[in-house]
């Protein structure tokens, strides 16, 4: 006897909410007259039971058999491995999910362990297969939870140490915030990203439902329960036992067909569903009641969805994913992907068969604002009023300003083309350049350049930016003073080129460390975009707005930094109201860094957190935003004692920064002190050394050993390590070096104290206390100054002080 897909699912749900003793009596009762039902049910109890009756039963059969002996449940305080149980936090499908904490000693740590019945466990495709297991334990990805561990207990109980995440589901996450649908469809890119990567890793999900996609409170998306997945092969054919969620399934999982990459991709079609539109494919649809799961041939795509005002587009990439036959699918969730981010930068989706008109006008969405500006100036030619005159005025002023910037940045393209052809090796007789050979090669060569003064001035402006960007300060500096003296000289007049060659300049000085000379030059440059009255609703503009805040950011001034970077960006949100350009990443980024400094730690992250998935989206990887994201977000996690999410972003760090900067750059620097400060806070003092001197001496390489922020940063770090181990000798090397760098006045003292604490740690444990108590209240009193009266570090200072005065009245010293 057939039985409707309503019928299944009020069963099995009510069957589930029974105690486990009574569930046999009720489906006796309930299904007297269908026992293909029953037999269906207890079929998807023995792969989706609710995880208590795991630990009280052994396995059923198919005929519903029950053995006699239990499992005990886990109470709070029960060990498990290192790790020591707290409480139940969740209770699957699949399994039962604790939260436990780290009980060895070695660092404190909150971990999720889920728990397996056994038919998972001793499963042809298991997961905890040791091979499969290995698999799942390299899928390191910052959207994928971390897979710590796994095992059985003396019980016979089997069990995955997990990394905890904080967090909402991702359909409450988004219903709570009642986010936008480009927001939603971030956040499913980031869930679809994921499932490639461990796809990569040859590794299917097969369990791809909202309730196993977590977002913490920084939005940052974790794909949770790879329990049930499977590896990757030729034969993945099911083991006669259904696995996963009969609600989000694909066709081949219910007919024990082999699964395969088109299966997840099935399932990320069913969540991409529920997050545009709040519910399952077919969940309020009256034609699907009625059809049996023998009735395979339907499938749920075939039929109008519940999808409201989401674009056809959205409809044909979910159908798409649903299709029946997996060859109907996309190919790979890379496929998928694309056709979302061509739908949100309005080209062409691949799932749409509409042909030349669909085409059209996605071109015209895209270039919209040009489009709009022809047909202005169309009908202002038109019309022969006054007032035409005048916008065909201002529209030829606009044309011939970008035509003659489009001039300039074309010589000096053209310029460096010929500088590159002039370095072929066929040219150069099997000469390889570097490309700071390559540079000044180009520099030299410009200055017999035959341009005009403004294509002269853009060029040495930019190799002047070539410099600073590769590290070369000092090379930097006389190319941009170069182009100054030369734009004053030959009398140019003052333009973007112009504005540009002191912002130029001003970065350099503010890369030096040189503040107030920066603030200075920056002050110039805003009081020339007012001279030349230069529009505010310009990307030029703004990107000078935000040099300007993150200066002040580096000089503690925060409130007029927050000011003028949100200015920026309320400006850039009116450029792109897509949010979908780079420049809005940086600005972004600025501002997670300045409530950074703040010690907001919720808002840093989530800022941060939209810059980096921007870079990722638009550029990939290796790219410089994506690394400045990556270690910004690594370090918030860090003040935030968050040291597991900190790790997470740390880790992915090095390889990029190498790959982008290569291995003498402030970039790659900063990268490696990262990581060795994180090891550091972890106690893994062999794996901190080697990243922070690493670290420090890229930094002394580039600022000579100059005073300079960063470098007294990498001593005061080194000097950590040193103290933390008791080798007294090599944290006096550096303590010196780094109390001479404090005196100097581009020093600020956030270093001086951390630098003055350094010291009195150092010169307490060799028993100077006068010296120690001297450095001691130096780092109090100018800590003073910057943070309040609770703060720990105040109370650590205030601590030692006492201490070493109670200690001198014992000793009877003076």
């Amino acid at each position: 006897m057939d039985y409707s897909l309503e019928l299944l699912e009020k069963v099995y749900t009510d069957c589930l909410d029974k105690p486990e003793g009574e569930r046999l009596a009720f489906l006796e009762q309930t299904c007297s007259d269908n026992p293909h039902l029953k037999q269906t049910i207890i079929k998807l109890l023995d792969a989706d039971e609710p995880a208590d009756s795991f630990f009280k039963h052994f396995q059923k059969t198919i005929a519903g058999a029950i053995a006699s002996e239990k499992f005990p449940p886990w109470g709070p305080g029960t060990r498990v491995g290192k790790y020591t149980i707290s409480k139940l936090i969740g209770k699957g499908g699949m399994s039962n999910v604790y939260l436990a904490e780290r009980s060895d000693g070695e660092f404190e740590q909150k971990v999720a362990i889920k728990c397996l019945p056994p038919e998972v466990v001793i499963g042809k495709h298991s997961a905890f297969d040791k091979a499969e297991q290995q698999l799942l334990a390299k899928l390191q990805h910052p959207s994928i939870a971390n897979l710590y561990d796994a095992g059985k207990t003396d019980d016979g109980i089997a069990y995955f140490i997990m990394e905890y995440i904080d967090g909402d589901r991702v359909d409450q996450y988004t219903e709570e915030r009642k986010l936008s649908q480009r927001n939603r469809l971030s956040l499913f890119l980031h869930v679809a990203e994921a499932v490639a990567y461990a796809h990569r890793h040859l590794i299917l999900h097969l369990d791809l439902k909202a309730s196993n996609v977590m977002v913490t409170k920084s939005g940052q998306v974790k794909l949770l329960d790879f329990g049930i997945s499977t590896a990757l092969n030729d034969s993945n054919v099911q083991d006669g036992v259904f696995h996963g969620t009969p609600q989000i399934a694909a066709p081949e999982q219910f007919t024990n067909e082999p699964v395969t990459m088109a299966t997840d991709v099935y399932q990320l079609g069913s969540l991409l569903h529920q997050l545009l539109t709040g519910k399952l494919p077919g969940d309020d649809n009256e034609k699907l009641k009625g059809i049996t799961r023998r009735d395979i041939s339907f499938n749920m795509s075939s039929e109008k969805k519940s999808l409201g005002s989401v674009s056809f587009e959205l409809r044909a990439i979910i159908d798409q994913c649903l299709a029946l036959k997996p060859s109907d699918r996309y190919a790979s969730v890379y496929e998928l992907t694309k056709d979302i981010k061509n739908f949100l930068t309005h080209y062409p989706v691949n799932a749409v068969k509409d042909g030349r008109t669909y085409i059209i006008n996605r071109f015209v969405r895209r270039n919209r604002a040009a489009i709009l500006s022809a047909a202005i100036v169309a009908v202002s030619l038109l019309t022969g009023t006054v007032l035409s005159l005048w916008q065909a005025g201002i529209a030829r002023e606009q044309r011939d300003r970008a035509i003659k910037n489009e001039q300039v940045t074309a010589a000096t393209k053209n310029f460096l083309l010929d500088m590159f052809m002039a370095a072929h090796p066929s040219k150069s007789k099997g000469d390889t350049l570097t490309v700071f050979e390559f540079l000044d090669m180009g520099y030299e060569q410009s200055a017999t350049y035959d341009a005009s003064p403004e294509i002269k001035l853009e060029m040495l402006t930019t190799f002047g930016k070539l410099y600073r960007s590769l590290g070369d300060y000092k090379k930097s500096g006389t190319v941009l003073d170069s182009a100054l003296a030369y734009a004053r000289r030959a009398d140019i007049p003052v333009a973007t080129s112009y504005i540009q060659a002191v912002e130029q300049l001003a970065l350099y000085q503010r890369d030096l460390g040189n503040y107030d000379s920066a603030r200075t030059l920056f002050s110039n440059v805003m009081q020339l975009y007012d001279e030349i009255k230069y529009p505010h609703l310009d990307s030029n503009y703004t990107a000078s707005l935000k040099y300007l805040a993150y200066l002040l950011k580096m000089q503690n001034q925060f409130d007029s930094s927050l000011l003028i970077v949100k200015q920026a960006i309320a400006l850039e949100e009116a450029l792109w109201p897509e949010r979908n350009n780079l420049k809005l990443a940086e600005s972004y980024y600025i501002l997670g860094t300045i409530y950074k400094d703040q010690g907001m730690y919720d808002e840093a992250v989530t800022y941060l957190s939209k810059s980096l998935s921007l870079c990722e989206t638009l550029m990939g990887t290796n790219y410089p935003g994506t690394l400045a994201n990556l270690n910004t977000i690594s370090f918030v996690y860090q003040q935030a004692s968050k040291h597991d999410s900190a790790l997470t972003y740390s880790q992915r760090t090095p390889r990029i920064a190498v790959k982008v900067f290569g291995t003498n750059h402030s970039e790659t620097a900063t990268t490696f002190a990262n990581l060795g400060k994180l090891y550091l806070s972890l106690k893994q003092y062999d794996s901190a050394y080697v990243h922070l001197s690493r670290a420090y001496r890229i930094r002394s390489k580039i600022y000579l050993s100059n005073p300079n922020i960063s470098t007294i940063i990498g001593l005061n770090n080194l000097i950590e390590v040193f103290n933390s181990t008791g080798q007294e000798d090599s944290a006096r090397y550096y303590l010196n070096k780094a109390l001479e760098m404090s005196r100097s006045e581009r020093i600020q003292d956030r270093q001086r104290v951390i630098t003055y604490k350094l010291a009195g740690d150092l010169l307490k444990l060799s028993g100077k206390y006068d010296s120690a108590l001297y450095y001691y209240q130096q780092s109090l009193t100018t800590s003073s100054n910057m943070m309040k009266d609770d703060d720990p570090r105040i109370t650590y200072l205030q601590e030692q002080i006492q201490q070493l005065d109670s200690l001198k009245s014992v000793k009877g010293l003076p």
